[in-house]
């Protein structure tokens, strides 16, 4: 069975639902977020794609404002398709004021902060009622292992690394 034929009936069963968690840093976010487009319009996956509150707040403003400073060379920055959604994670440790002015240990400090918000953003998904299905599996950056990879285990959530 091909990989999209086994997408179709997994999707025909119980709806895909993909958590995505980029690296909070220049270079991770766009990629991730084109995988995201790709197997929310190709293969039917709601996606709930979860970034830090600091650069979640300037999406948002980018979002609201497309010519502000944070845009793009000027261009808008477009919402995603409508089987994304953004949220956000608070972090400890991380000021973008300083614009990530901060040692690399530091940074992945900061990162692991968001294992024990992220357990509890994912078990509040998984409660009846919340509007939204199971989550299916979480995506994340090789480089988020140490704030992802114990909460997928204890959940008993599958973990495709990128």
């Amino acid at each position: 069975m091909e990989l999209g034929e086994h997408l179709a009936s997994a999707a025909a069963a119980r709806p895909l639902h993909a958590v995505a968690i980029p690296l909070p840093a220049q270079g991770h976010l766009n990629p991730l977020m084109r995988l995201c487009r790709a197997l929310a319009s190709r293969h039917g996956f709601l996606i709930t794609f979860v970034n830090i509150q600091p650069i979640h707040d300037r999406i948002l403003d980018c979002m609201q404002n497309p010519t502000g400073p944070d845009a793009a060379d000027g261009h808008p920055v477009r919402s995603p398709p409508l089987r994304i959604r953004r949220v956000s994670l608070p972090i400890n440790g991380l000021d973008l004021e300083n614009d990530f002015r901060l040692s690399f240990v530091d940074f992945l400090i900061a990162t692991r902060s968001l294992s024990k918000p992220l357990e509890s953003f994912l078990q509040s998904i998984g409660e009846e009622g919340c509007g939204f299905p199971p989550v299916t599996c979480l995506i994340s950056d090789n480089f988020m292992s140490g704030a992802v990879q114990n909460v997928a285990e204890k959940l008993g959530i599958p973990w495709p690394f990128i």
